[in-house]
């Protein structure tokens, strides 16, 4: 309830949006979505890209006193790169082969998990960091430990990685 910790929670809020997003689109009807929001459609495939560094950004905000500076916001870079690729496609057809070689396929699958394992591995990390320092100001810790955060990222990283395999 401290404002410290109201920040990160707007990831948590953004990584559940996009989870609603992403299965909002898996369930719709494709042949109607690439007629009328082939964009959104596009923009599907690039979602679990976000996964990973908003989990790991709401751990970090969650888990520690530091401010968010702008170097944090490079991790969305691989999406953003994906929405761009996206929005300007039309104009950009020499970088066709080389985007659909990367985020397209068994690649892409690859690129996904490496970035939600890579990013829920750093999440886990700063949970385990915390913890093991509330031993050198706390006595008793059972009630301190934020275990849920725990709970969350591993089951993060389930449904994260099910979701990529099953895109591809």
């Amino acid at each position: 309830r401290k404002k410290l910790y109201r920040s990160g929670y707007v990831f948590l809020l953004l990584y559940f949006a996009v989870m609603l997003l992403q299965v909002t689109l898996k369930i719709m009807s494709k042949t109607w979505l690439m007629n009328n929001w082939g964009f959104l459609y596009g923009l599907s495939y690039f979602l679990p890209l976000l996964y990973g560094p908003l989990i790991f950004l709401f751990a970090r905000q969650i888990l520690s006193t530091d401010k968010l500076r702008f170097p944090a916001y490079l991790h969305f870079v691989p999406f953003v790169m994906g929405f761009l690729y996206l929005l300007f496609e039309w104009q950009f057809d020499f970088f066709h082969p080389v985007i659909n070689s990367l985020f397209r396929g068994g690649s892409g699958m690859l690129i996904q998990l490496a970035s939600i394992t890579f990013y829920h591995g750093l999440a886990m990390q700063l949970w385990t960091r915390h913890k093991s320092s509330l031993k050198n100001y706390f006595s008793e810790t059972h009630r301190l430990q934020l275990n849920w955060i725990r709970q969350l990222v591993i089951s993060s990283f389930v449904v994260c990685a099910i979701i990529a395999v099953a895109l591809y």
